[in-house]
């Protein structure tokens, strides 16, 4: 819960709400601030330069944009053939 707490905190957008749980402490309101955050530039996130602008808008730095890489490529792998 501490990166969501981070979100909160370095969001410049306005206020997202799309539940009915209003008030900043809802976790599909979080994702969706985050989504628009990390999208919100020109970059090719499927490129290393563009993934890592991405992450830096939340976090700065190489080490921070590799570690979350690490962890989304660990889950995509381990949930590919799941469904």
């Amino acid at each position: 819960m501490k990166e969501l707490e981070r979100v909160a905190t370095v969001l410049r957008f306005p206020a997202v709400e799309i539940g009915a749980n209003v008030g900043g402490n809802d976790l599909d309101d979080a994702s969706l601030a985050l989504a628009r955050l990390l999208c919100s530039g020109t970059e090719d996130l499927g490129r290393k330069a563009g993934w890592n602008a991405a992450i830096g808008r939340l976090h700065p730095g190489d080490a921070y944009a590799r570690s979350v890489f690490e962890a989304a490529n660990s889950y995509g792998q381990r949930t590919r053939d799941i469904g």
